[in-house]
């Protein structure tokens, strides 16, 4: 069976200009990947001009008795957008919410300890707030509706001290090994308020589940990139997970990658997978590896469109609602199998 070790989180994930690779049992205290030396090839190019191609992702994925969503933060220095979707379990129905975002300070911190992401306009609020000290993790948004959609504020908080709350990082190459990317993903159960006002009024008392996912890279100029997020209780046991395929992924993906099941908090390491929708990706998505590990099929159920260019950055991606069906193996040889069980798929294409 696929074996992948876990090594000691180290102090810093780029040492003497290059990266530390792996797979962590515990986040870095700072998610910082610039000063990589040369990371473009042997042209002597200044430091401050290879940080700027470094692009940092924000994923909160979750979901509640009636809801499923994703605050998705896409931040660099020049360009960035701020994206929140909400979709009904029962109807599909679907309620999108987007910010772009001119040249800014970044927004998505780099501390994994203690920290705040935060974005704000005069129609929009978001707030994701972290603290391991006094193991709580909340996030915050309140977004003003208009003729077509809703007003919508929720409140979740996390209990970072729970038994099925986990956390994991990761440092893999980024097409190359003289760069990087770098990731933290944590997990657990949410408790909190979720309120629809306007078009629809309903007020919700909430439980279920959520992921954060932060992330920072040396991007490429073309970046193609699958992702499959899954959480939620099937049967007694609390299941989150996240695979992934990107033209971002090093040769050696058996080795590094950032694939992971959780179930009741426990980790199993996952092989890399091949992610194929052979009728297109409004229809069902076959996900398999080699190591007889995972075996999903993802159904769809909406589709959120969106497509951007301005000036150099061109953009494309769906964010996709759906359901799984299939097994997993877990580390300790625990066969895990289920249908109907809540996730979002996510297929970008980005030029910039």
């Amino acid at each position: 069976m696929y074996t992948r070790l876990f090594s000691v989180p180290p102090e810093k994930i780029i040492a003497n200009g290059i990266p530390v690779f792996g797979t962590f049992t515990e986040p870095f205290k700072l998610l910082d990947i610039r000063n990589v030396s040369r990371p473009f090839g042997d042209l002597p190019l200044p430091r401050w001009l290879t940080n700027l191609r470094i692009r940092a992702h924000l994923v909160c994925p979750f979901i509640t008795e009636d809801y499923v969503g994703v605050i998705d933060i896409f931040d660099s220095k020049v360009f960035g957008f701020v994206e929140l979707i909400v979709w009904e379990q029962k109807t599909g129905k679907k309620l999108a919410y987007r910010c772009v975002l001119g040249p800014h300070k970044r927004i998505v911190p780099k501390s994994t300890e203690q920290d705040v992401c935060v974005s704000h306009t005069r129609k929009r609020y978001v707030r994701i707030s972290w603290c391991k000290k006094t193991n709580r993790l909340s996030v915050l948004f309140s977004l003003k509706g208009d003729d077509a959609r809703p007003s919508i504020e929720a409140a979740f908080n996390i209990d970072c001290g729970q038994k099925d709350f986990a956390r994991t990082a990761s440092v893999v190459p980024a097409q190359v090994s003289r760069r990087c990317a770098a990731s933290v993903l944590m997990t657990g159960s949410l408790h909190g308020t979720i309120v629809f006002t306007g078009i629809q009024t309903a007020v919700e008392d909430s439980t279920g589940s959520l992921m954060l996912e932060l992330k920072r890279a040396y991007y490429p100029l073309r970046t193609k990139t699958n992702m499959l997020l899954g959480f939620g209780v099937f049967g007694d046991k609390k299941i989150s997970f996240r695979i992934s395929t990107s033209n971002l992924d090093g040769k050696d993906t058996y080795r590094y990658n950032e694939n992971v099941l959780f179930v009741d908090g426990e980790l199993t390491l996952l092989p890399p997978v091949k992610i194929t929708y052979p009728g297109g990706i409004s229809n069902s998505w076959i996900i398999q590896d080699t190591e007889s590990m995972v075996d999903l099929i993802f159904n769809p159920i909406s589709d959120s469109y969106r497509t951007l260019s301005v000036l150099v950055l061109h953009t494309n991606y769906h964010t996709i609602y759906g359901s799984f069906e299939g097994t997993f193996l877990t580390s300790s040889g625990e066969s895990i199998s289920f249908k109907n069980f809540s996730g979002i798929g996510k297929k970008l294409q980005l030029r910039y």
